[in-house]
């Protein structure tokens, strides 16, 4: 395994047991001198002054031993001052709008949801973004949460269409439900649909690994605006990843629609913002805790 460092942080670039020629001169004339450990680790620090600021490099691992030639996959990296933002290298294949970002077991961020139906995954140690599969049926406003096998289930959102005269737009909530399973790119229903059609509701992964899934906007009428507000659900359903289906789960007194909710330390689940129902419309610092049944 290579690895990159800089001050405490460590990017891998690749998965390839190298012995580093330090004799290897580069086609740009910069070459880093070094050998593996015993457990396949390189490592070289680079400087920190302020020319490299916002530079980046791009580089691979060779070895030229017993007349072959092995080389690394190829890494990048970018020399930033600390609390900054700078971009990427690759270009993310579709725009993605309230999408979600979830951490995998290989180091990758996988972005799925809000940019259709195509799923990408960002790989930190050469900064590209690349496809990796199809999240097909792709609702807008649907909740996602990443389960303890890796998968992501996604539950709800809208549906777009147009009326029987091909011209009229409709729009209705979904109760559909979908597993997205990383290794294979495959994208299957759920064995059991959502009791209650939603849209802008929240999926959150609980310590017994099991889903709450909360709140959003049950009904919509386009003819009727307030319908955004009264449609606005305050009940949730608990999805077992054992059974595949869903259970009813604790209501609020309250509906929301387009909250957050995370799962605390103590196991409780922190609901915050939202659009509300008609009785606070515009209030959107609203908090509580919602402790969910296991």
């Amino acid at each position: 395994m290579i690895w990159w460092s800089s001050e405490e942080s460590l990017t891998q670039v690749g998965d390839l047991l190298l012995d580093v020629d330090p004799f290897r001169s580069f086609q740009f004339g910069y070459h880093i001198e070094g050998f593996l450990d015993g457990n396949g680790l390189g490592f070289h620090s680079f400087p920190t002054t302020a020319e490299w600021d916002f530079g980046r490099i791009s580089f691979e691992a060779v070895t030229m031993q017993g007349g072959g030639e092995d080389v690394s996959n190829l890494a990048r990296s970018t020399f930033q001052i600390p609390n900054t933002f700078h971009d990427a290298v690759g270009i993310p294949a579709s725009l993605s709008i309230l999408g979600d970002l979830f951490p995998l077991a290989d180091g990758r961020q996988l972005a799925i949801g809000g940019a259709g139906p195509i799923v990408e995954a960002y790989q930190p140690w050469d900064q590209q973004t690349l496809p990796a599969g199809l999240a097909n049926p792709s609702y807008l406003f649907s909740a996602r949460a990443q389960l303890a096998d890796g998968k992501i289930l996604v539950v709800g959102g809208l549906t777009v269409g147009t009326a029987r005269d091909g011209t009229t737009p409709t729009i209705a909530t979904t109760d559909e439900a979908y597993l997205f399973n990383v290794q294979t790119g495959d994208y299957l229903p759920t064995l059991g649909k959502l009791a209650s059609p939603r849209a802008g509701a929240t999926a959150t992964l609980l310590g017994n690994g099991k889903v709450l899934v909360f709140g959003g906007i049950g009904t919509i009428d386009l003819t009727d605006p307030t319908s955004l507000l009264t449609g606005i659900l305050a009940s949730s359903e608990i999805y077992d990843p054992a059974t595949q289906t869903f259970g009813a789960g604790p209501s609020l007194i309250e509906g929301k629609a387009f909250h957050t909710a995370t799962r605390l330390d103590n196991g409780q689940v922190l609901v915050a913002g939202a659009r509300h129902g008609l009785r606070h419309p515009v209030r959107l610092q609203h908090r509580l805790h919602l402790q969910p049944q296991q």
